[in-house]
């Protein structure tokens, strides 16, 4: 990818900047959302359990916390086309923006369990447009998948319940918004990388950027204004740093630095795209490997997950965000240590590989197995 190439050159001619800057080079971006609030740097906490169906964004969370699990779901069940009784409900955690309840519901005789979740409308200002792309792309999903004689399709693709009044979601009477999909049983996400999941992942994301590339209709809501703009977010890093209240520049010298050094990588993308060397596509925009839901015998991917960014953009955000997180051998909420900053620096020997999986997957996707096409 021509692109990728691009932004490789200009991080090597940063390498021969001084050791404490580069020593900090991992966290300059988090230190840049932590200036600016801007909430970019998301966190996964799970460990290997089941964690699903909800979005994360640092420090945002502002809402009330939900009131008994129990009797807040009774409260909403009725409102969703669930034929059933409710038998059992739980928090579901791991996510770190939406309030996520599991339900099990007695239909026909057998247990079916859903996930109810209260949408966050201290981060989500549209929540209706929100539901609109949601909806319209798992259709367009299930649709493509079907037409394709997809095998064991309500793992392959998420299942949104509509609710009694033929929307996909419903209004409580403390006019909260919520939503529900069918969970997804006998699957996991992983924090950690290995080659793999790096592999399936990738096979995940480049699918799912493939299927979502004929879908018809207006042009889906950019619920997130600007969510992968560097330029813009370049610019609230300086006046952050410019303002800075509570004097945060004096412990993050090094990484402030290293942000700046840089500061001409900021605006490849969007060069490019205006130019038009790169096309605007319909992007997932969070493609971390905890946003795929693998199998758990098996290990196989089976269905991307936290579609609450999906809407337009470029695929190398995508590209990008997904190598991010693949070679960092560690979580994202870790406190960084002197030997988490050296495996990290380490996982770069992965990048070749993993550029090549994801190069080759991505672009099958979306152009063929014949594709010739350097701009994704």
């Amino acid at each position: 990818m021509i692109i990728a190439l691009r932004c490789s050159e200009q991080f090597n001619q940063t390498r021969n900047q001084p050791k404490e800057i580069l020593r900090n080079q991992s966290l300059s971006l988090r230190t840049a959302a932590c200036f600016t609030d801007i909430g970019n740097t998301r966190r996964s906490y799970s460990t290997g359990r089941v964690r699903h169906l909800s979005s994360r964004q640092d420090d945002l969370r502002a809402q009330s916390p939900l009131p008994e699990v129990p009797s807040v779901v009774r409260k909403i069940a009725d409102r969703f086309l669930i034929d059933g009784q409710l038998v059992k409900t739980s928090t579901l955690v791991g996510g770190h923006i939406h309030d996520s309840c599991l339900a099990s519901y007695l239909e026909d005789g057998r247990i079916n369990t859903y996930v109810h979740q209260r949408i966050n409308r201290n981060v989500v200002q549209y929540p209706v447009r929100l539901m609109d792309n949601v909806s319209r792309v798992v259709a367009h999903v299930r649709a493509k998948l079907e037409r394709s004689n997809c095998v064991d399709m309500k793992r392959r693709v998420l299942t949104l319940i509509p609710g009694r009044e033929s929307k996909p979601y419903c209004i409580d009477k403390e006019g909260e918004y919520w939503r529900t999909y069918r969970y997804i049983e006998n699957t996991l996400t992983h924090d950690v990388v290995t080659p793999s999941l790096a592999h399936e992942a990738a096979a995940a994301f480049g699918n799912f950027a493939g299927l979502l590339q004929d879908l018809s209709g207006p042009r889906l809501h950019e619920t997130i204004l600007n969510f992968h703009n560097t330029p813009k977010r370049y610019q609230d890093f300086c006046r952050a740093i410019d303002d800075d209240p509570h004097n945060r520049t004096e412990t993050a010298r090094s990484e402030v630095a290293c942000a700046v050094v840089r500061q001409k990588m900021a605006s490849i993308l969007t060069d490019a795209q205006a130019s038009g060397e790169l096309p605007e596509r319909i992007v997932h925009n969070d493609t971390k490997i905890n946003n795929v839901l693998f199998d758990i015998s098996s290990g196989e991917a089976l269905c991307v997950i936290d579609l609450d960014t999906v809407m337009p953009g470029l695929t190398a955000y995508d590209f990008g965000d997904l190598i991010r997180t693949m070679i960092n051998p560690s979580r994202e909420d870790e406190r960084p240590s002197p030997c988490g900053l050296a495996d990290i620096r380490s996982g770069y020997r992965w990048l070749p590989w993993i550029h090549a999986i994801i190069l080759r997957r991505t672009r099958t996707a979306i152009y063929g197995a014949s594709c010739d096409h350097h701009n994704l």
